[in-house]
């Protein structure tokens, strides 16, 4: 196994895919993960980046920037929307006035 698409939310019952990206890299260090989301804001992205992530996409992507996101994280380049990867607008959090 080298790659695990990782989906966020699942069952109330269940970890989120940030949960199960800590648990799965510190058992498996190896192991790439490209988190597949339909959240666009900025602060999804940074989560993803600090809990080990290997790269985040949102559901909204064509499947060419699916596939090069998959082959890119596999080679260890990343795929992250803030890096320019594809061109997306992030949603962020509006500043207060």
């Amino acid at each position: 196994l080298e790659l695990i698409l990782m989906n966020i939310n699942f069952s109330p019952d269940s970890p989120n895919g940030f949960e199960l990206t800590i648990q799965v890299k510190k058992e498996f260090p190896r192991i790439k993960i490209l988190i597949c989301s339909i959240h666009e804001q900025v602060e999804y992205i940074e989560r993803a980046k600090q809990v080990g992530a290997d790269g985040y996409i949102t559901k909204s992507v064509s499947g060419k920037a699916l596939i090069k996101a998959i082959h890119d994280v596999i080679r260890g380049r990343g795929a992250w929307p803030l890096d320019g990867f594809w061109d997306i607008p992030v949603k962020k959090k509006p500043t207060p006035t």
